[in-house]
């Protein structure tokens, strides 16, 4: 029989992550034909307020198609390398609504950082660039949108005996940590559906003891086939593809936290960062709150309370749509 752990396993050293951040500009007219113009306006207005490496997502086209010449020396795809941020789009964001309400031009954008190693340095600069964001552009977010953080180690991948805990960890955990999100993106979202509703484990369900089918995987193909989408679903709250062996990707293999809803907010940004690397692997009593969880595992008061007080805000925001759509019944 699995014996429970009391700790999730070292899962803290040489940590790296990365951002995708979703969102949109509101122009009061168009200020390009081409989309790739605009981008190219908001990396342009980016290097300069923050100093960094910033590529447009047509930069990136450019240098792939640039592989194949024989002078390129480069040889892996700049697509794939996560080595500077990338400003382009995402087919998924749209502001329809948007538009018809004011007759403005919105223009979709996703902003993918490069890999960041965890730490003070890391925030700061994922700080600064939302800071630079909004100090230059009319930034718009909507329900279209999402917050997604990679995590991994570097080019290693995770290990397995971490990666069993912290599934198991987030499959008990689930509805204590979708309280932290709109519902809109909770348990049944299109592009982020809970574990579970479409992963292996959920549609199949399991025999005997929940833990000892939680903690009796051998290996880490065994953990992405167990949590990976039903039906080779791809978006799921918790994505694990990347994980894989032999790993497909050269630079990304990460699992990806998909079900934030889309915000532009740094303290919220840095505070779900912060949240997503301090998970421990707990006991599970009845009646847990997400509040328990937090003080069980070392949340930082700081974060506690600013969690507190984004789920009473998010609790009346959904009250208030409740309410409008039983008018326009």
């Amino acid at each position: 029989m699995s014996k429970r752990p009391n700790l999730l396993a070292s899962f803290s050293e040489k940590l790296t992550f990365g951002v995708e951040l979703e969102f949109g500009i509101r122009f009061s007219k168009r200020p390009f034909t081409l989309q790739e113009k605009i981008w190219e306006l908001v990396r342009d207005t980016l290097i300069v307020e923050t100093g960094f490496d910033i590529l447009s997502q047509g930069d990136v086209k450019k240098l792939d198609a640039d592989l194949w010449l024989p002078s390129s020396t480069q040889k892996i795809p700049q697509a794939a390398l996560f080595n500077t941020w990338v400003v382009g789009a995402d087919a998924t964001l749209h502001f329809t609504d948007e538009r018809k309400a004011d007759k403005a031009y919105y223009c979709p954008i996703e902003i993918r950082s490069p890999v960041l190693k965890f730490g003070t340095e890391a925030f700061k600069e994922v700080h600064k660039m939302l800071t630079a964001i909004h100090k230059h552009f009319d930034v718009v977010v909507n329900r279209s949108c999402g917050f997604h953080v990679h995590v991994g180690k570097g080019k290693a991948g995770l290990n397995f005996t971490p990666l069993q805990h912290l599934m198991a960890t987030l499959w008990v955990f689930e509805p204590q940590i979708s309280e932290l999100i709109h519902k809109s993106r909770a348990m049944t979202g299109s592009y982020c559906p809970s574990l579970h509703v479409r992963s292996n484990l959920g549609v199949l369900k399991y025999e005997g003891k929940l833990l000892d089918v939680l903690l009796g995987t051998t290996d880490v193909n065994e953990v992405v086939e167990m949590f990976s989408g039903y039906m080779l679903f791809n978006y799921m709250s918790y994505r694990i593809e990347g994980l894989r062996i032999p790993h497909l990707n050269p630079v990304k293999r990460t699992i990806e936290f998909r079900q934030h809803e889309g915000t532009m907010d740094s303290e919220t940004v840095l505070n779900w960062d912060l949240k997503i690397f301090l998970s421990k692997y707990t006991n599970s009593p009845e009646c847990y709150s997400v509040e328990d969880l937090f003080d069980e595992i070392g949340f930082p008061k700081s974060a506690v309370e600013f969690y507190r007080g984004k789920v009473q805000r998010l609790r009346r925001i959904e009250q208030k749509e409740d309410g409008k759509k039983a008018k326009n019944k």
